[in-house]
């Protein structure tokens, strides 16, 4: 049976009293002669210690412990070092009081101690600080309601030693996707005609792909890094855009439209048609933001598997990414560095907001003289990292070449001459001087299979001099055709006229 250390004060009292009485009538024996004491036993002037005492508890409530029970094992680095007491009256309290704790053995002074409490086996603990009294066998902590306590004792070292592993665990395997390269159809021959060429610098940052589809050259990219990259795309439209990664739509909102955040493993297509002596390319990198991020999510995964590991889960990663994105002191550290990150976002009070009471079991973790210093390293190691994560890809298109048709045509009172650049004239003349028609147009894609060379033509210019000379109709500008070289012999598509080389003229192929 317990007593209350109220009612054991009164019993020694009433002992002490009657020892008194008890004394004072042996000395007054017959004669006025003292009598010899009677033997008594010991008592003890106060009451031997209790496991469970309570100070300021309300007059009317007479705490009493209902049952006690071993303590097991609680989790991962985190054991009880007192019995489980079940207090009784359950319930909440008029007026907070003092409750104390006896532990099974005295612990060290620098020991993180925490009141773990809950009101039946089926609820979840809750936790408080405790203090550890001056004989370092008791736990004091304030508590405004009685229930189910014990104290809990943290290995400090161990749950150091795993939050280190679980970071670097995190920072080397961000992402499970092993990146596959793209393909890209007609990625051979067929995309490097018309002058089309592409070209990487040497890394290890990107796979790509050049190709022709749909008759549109494309240029296909995939992030090969276990960190995400900042595709930059200067005057290339977007032809499929990688799909999104939740973890990650902050970063992606606070892009520019012309750069593009790729996730480790992810894939996006660019236009990549262009004009004659044009040129585009797409360059990605490692922004600042983009390592902060993956700091904050390493070191967030680390907490939560700590959290989930002491028994006070289930707790999400994502969800504790967001509710601490949600914090504006923490979301602004993503322009700034991965220290920065760590003091914005890992700090005691950021914690206890978002895990609430259950933060307490994380804070001694973060209070660790080394925790700035383990987390200053792995931020100098992503930064060192990032480094190397840079790779362009540039692609051009070369002046188209027409040196296949380049030179002076001629037929019966007509001539055309096709310059260096594609540029064409024709001109049909009566007699020595009277312009019937002239013409001028501009040739691209030039192609030369087997002897034979072709280009597209566009028609620029029409000056008509003699209509009633011109046969057919006047061609309008604007209109397109295919011109012919073959065998020295030109053939434009608008006046279904021939024109010969010097070679060819000589035997009067072109005098019709």
């Amino acid at each position: 049976m317990h007593h209350s250390p109220r009612r054991s004060v009164v019993l020694a009292r009433v002992l002490l009293a009657m020892f008194v009485g008890l004394t004072a009538t042996a000395c007054s024996g017959a004669g006025g002669k003292a009598a010899a004491p009677a033997r008594l036993p010991s008592i003890a002037a106060t009451p031997a210690d209790q496991p469970v005492q309570a100070t300021g508890l309300p007059d009317a409530v007479e705490l009493e412990v209902a049952d006690t029970s071993p303590g097991v094992e609680h989790g991962d680095n985190l054991d009880f070092v007192s019995p489980v007491f079940t207090l009784t009256p359950a319930g909440p309290l008029a007026r907070p009081a003092t409750v104390r704790l006896q532990l099974n053995n005295a612990l060290p002074r620098t020991t993180p101690l925490l009141v773990a409490s809950r009101v039946s086996e089926s609820q979840p603990w809750t936790y408080r600080r405790g203090r550890l009294t001056s004989d370092q066998q008791h736990v004091e902590f304030k508590t405004t309601s009685l229930n189910q306590v014990g104290v809990l004792a943290l290995d400090l070292d161990g749950a150091l030693a795993n939050f280190r592993t679980d970071v670097r665990s995190g920072l080397a395997t961000l992402t499970e996707r092993k990146p596959e390269k793209p393909t890209c159809e007609g990625a051979g021959d067929a995309a490097r005609e018309d002058g089309y060429s592409v070209a990487s610098t040497k890394s290890k940052t990107m796979f790509w792909c050049f190709g022709l589809e749909n008759d549109k050259r494309v240029l296909r990219v995939t992030n090969r890094k276990r960190v995400p990259v900042e595709v930059t795309h200067v005057n290339v439209p977007v032809v499929t855009e990688a799909p999104e990664v939740p973890s990650y739509s902050l970063l992606s909102s606070l892009l520019e439209p012309e750069k593009t955040l790729l996730a480790p493993g992810r894939t996006a297509t660019y236009d990549a048609d262009l004009e004659p002596k044009g040129r585009v390319q797409v360059i990605a990198e490692s922004p600042v933001q983009a390592q902060s991020l993956r700091f904050l999510q390493a070191g967030t995964r680390a907490l939560v598997i700590r959290m989930n590991r002491f028994g006070a889960g289930p707790v999400k990663i994502g969800k504790t990414v967001d509710a601490l994105m949600a914090k504006p002191q923490c979301a602004k550290t993503l322009s700034q560095s991965a220290e920065a990150v760590a003091a914005g976002c890992f700090s005691r009070p950021k914690l206890m907001k978002v895990f609430g009471a259950n933060g307490l079991l994380l804070a001694p973790l973060i209070s660790a003289p080394s925790f700035p210093v383990f987390m200053q390293k792995q931020g100098e190691a992503l930064t060192t990292q990032a480094a190397t994560v840079h790779q362009r890809v540039v692609v051009r298109r070369a002046a188209p070449d027409f040196s296949d048709l380049v030179g002076l045509f001629s037929g019966l009172t007509r001539l055309l001459t096709i310059g260096a650049d594609g540029t064409v004239e024709e001109k049909i003349q009566e007699g020595c001087c009277d312009l019937v028609i002239r013409l001028g147009y501009q040739l691209e894609e030039p192609v030369t299979k087997a002897g034979t060379t072709t280009a597209n033509a566009t028609l620029t210019f029409v000056k008509v001099g003699r209509r009633k000379l011109l046969d057919g109709r006047v061609p309008r500008v604007g209109e397109i055709g295919t011109i012919t070289l073959s065998k020295g012999v030109i053939t434009p598509p608008y006046l279904k006229k021939s024109y010969c080389d010097s070679k060819v003229a000589k035997k009067d192929a072109c005098d019709a």
